[in-house]
């Protein structure tokens, strides 16, 4: 009982945190590259999946 207890309380967890780095991810992709940070290129996900 305590393995499937313990289970479900890290994927209670893994849902709200992947939702938030799902959003993360999707706001550095699609945010356009900011001129104000020099030698920036538009983001990629490769950067990202590396990173993770």
């Amino acid at each position: 009982m305590i393995l499937f207890y313990t289970e479900d309380a890290l994927a209670l967890l893994a849902v709200p945190y992947g939702l938030a780095w799902a959003v993360f991810g999707l706001n550095l992709i699609v945010r356009p590259s900011s001129p104000s940070v020099p030698g920036r290129k538009p983001a990629s996900p490769l950067p990202l999946l590396m990173a993770s």
